[in-house]
């Protein structure tokens, strides 16, 4: 039996002692405020020292891993996974996933799989645009496992050091390297009307960049020109403000586009994309893919490991800020899918409406929510 100590006297600390205890000899147990002298009865529990903390392999079930407990052994000069662990990645194999809006819908699938989660543990890499470090520290990449990560290019907006190139030469030689694709932009396509930033989408407590983060231009221009809420509904209802042979050629220059780029994923989805988009819906808007695309990824990510099964759908996937399909894009991609009166954001907080989101709905927000100075 591998000795070691425990760090944590709650529940966490007891749910670890239920599912490993007779796997570990539990030396003794530490606490940075004990109120008992024995865990469940049988464990010393003492204040954590250096000596403490130095004689056996500790594993940590307690709260505040990153903000206090790693701050706390790396005073001591302790190196995570080398002298300590997270209760809940002890013995398995550390997965780091670098990517920015697919990364959640990602680690939900993996995790949520019994056979990838009793194997692989996630370490807590944030999101890239949400990376503040800039990188990934050396310590975490020399753990990897296995290195999910989307196809970021040396000059990519959030430095270097995020960069493959940077991350790849940090990784163990035996390590699994796995690029998923980048198919953010590849929705303008279907939805022609969408322009990446919003300077006029206030905050809102579920999302920091409002309810509409991409402004759509055309409803814009329209604001501009003084039309009533009612003209603005009609004048999109009514289709012919999109021209159907830049509607294709963008379609076209997408494809080949990222077809080019696609060489460098090892996942390839262009091509499934490409057969049935007329028949699903295949995007959100035009950063986000469709759920069951998500799921497809997260199967092929799977198989690289050696897990190969079907997964469930789970929820409805980064729909958050789904925006509606023009009629006229409808009609000039010859899509079945869509419509006036297709329900968007379904489950998504990010709307005013208690019911369900049109088309018709989708407008009304926006104004109310872009200018409420006009049409409130």
């Amino acid at each position: 039996m591998k000795e070691i100590v425990l760090m944590g006297t709650g529940i966490q600390a007891e749910k670890f002692v239920y599912e490993f205890g007779e796997y570990y000899d539990i030396k003794y147990v530490l606490d940075f405020n004990p109120t008992k002298d024995k865990f469940l009865n049988k464990y010393d529990v003492y204040s954590p020292t250096v000596e403490l903390c130095s004689k056996y392999f500790v594993v940590v079930a307690c709260d505040y891993y990153r903000s206090k407990i790693i701050p706390f052994f790396t005073q001591m000069g302790k190196e995570e996974f080398v002298d300590y662990v997270w209760c809940e990645w002890n013995e398995k194999k550390v997965v780091v996933l670098n990517a920015n809006c697919y990364g959640p819908q990602i680690k939900k699938y993996l995790q949520n799989d019994s056979d990838f989660s009793k194997e692989y543990c996630f370490y807590p890499i944030p999101p890239i645009c949400e990376n503040k470090l800039g990188t990934i520290d050396k310590h975490i990449m020399s753990k990897c496992s296995v290195f999910i990560h989307q196809d970021i290019r040396e000059d990519n907006a959030y430095g270097y050091k995020l960069s493959d190139k940077y991350l790849l030469d940090l990784l163990p030689s035996n390590a699994i390297s796995i690029t998923v694709p980048n198919l953010v932009g590849f929705g303008k396509a279907f939805y022609p009307q969408s322009v990446s930033s919003n300077p006029n989408s206030r905050p809102h407590p579920n999302s920091k960049t409002g309810l509409f983060p991409h402004a759509d231009k055309l409803i814009d221009e329209l604001v501009q020109q003084g039309k009533t809420r009612n003209e603005i509904i009609n004048i999109c209802r009514s289709g012919g403000n999109f021209n159907k042979n830049d509607v294709q050629t963008s379609l076209n220059v997408n494809y080949r586009k990222y077809k080019e780029r696609e060489k460098y994923w090892d996942i390839k989805v262009l091509d499934m994309i490409m057969d049935l988009y007329r028949d699903v819906q295949v995007f959100y808007d035009m950063v986000h893919p469709a759920n069951f695309i998500m799921r497809k990824i997260c199967e092929e990510v799977m198989g690289k490991v050696g897990i190969h099964k079907n997964l469930e759908l789970l929820g409805n996937g980064i729909n958050t800020f789904e925006i509606p399909l023009y009629p006229e894009i409808r009609e000039h991609l010859s899509l079945s899918w869509g419509g006036w009166n297709h329900i968007i954001r379904k489950d998504s907080a990010c709307k005013l409406i208690q019911g369900d989101m049109n088309m018709e709905e989708f407008i009304k927000e926006y104004l109310f929510w872009c200018y409420p100075n006009q049409y409130v």
